[in-house]
């Protein structure tokens, strides 16, 4: 079995840049803080551009309930410990931690559609967007 007879793209492309043009790929691929050659490569060629989404706010928000989480774990360290705690309040935390991470990620995705849509790009590209681990 071949690397690419489990790839979904299956046709492969080269061609060759001197010295100056590969500085400037890096530095456009480091500025869209795209890593993979191939896919900054696609989205240039197909689309024309690669768009960059910035969601500071969410960013915030989600640096905030990772914080959050930081706590839930210490009080959970605690009630380990001590039985200061309900154990169930914990664990309410940590599911009201959990949810409020699926509807960041899941607002964070529908942008990434609409992005596109508007932009009559590749739908197959919004999968390249992260999720909040």
């Amino acid at each position: 079995m071949t690397i690419t007879s489990n790839r979904s793209r299956s046709i492969k492309k080269e061609f060759f840049v001197d010295d100056k043009e590969n500085q400037f790929i890096k530095r456009q691929m480091e500025k869209a803080g795209i890593k993979n050659f191939s896919l900054f490569a696609r989205l240039m060629l197909v689309t024309g551009e690669v768009q960059m989404i910035d969601f500071p706010a969410l960013k915030k928000l989600r640096l905030e309930i990772n914080k959050v989480g930081v706590n839930i774990n210490q009080i959970a360290k605690k009630v380990n410990e001590n039985d200061h705690a309900s154990r169930s309040d914990v664990q309410e935390c940590q599911e009201q931690l959990e949810e409020i991470r699926q509807l960041v990620n899941n607002l964070i995705q529908s942008e990434v559609r609409e992005g596109e849509k508007r932009n009559g790009s590749d739908q197959s590209y919004s999968d390249k967007v992260r999720a909040i681990p």
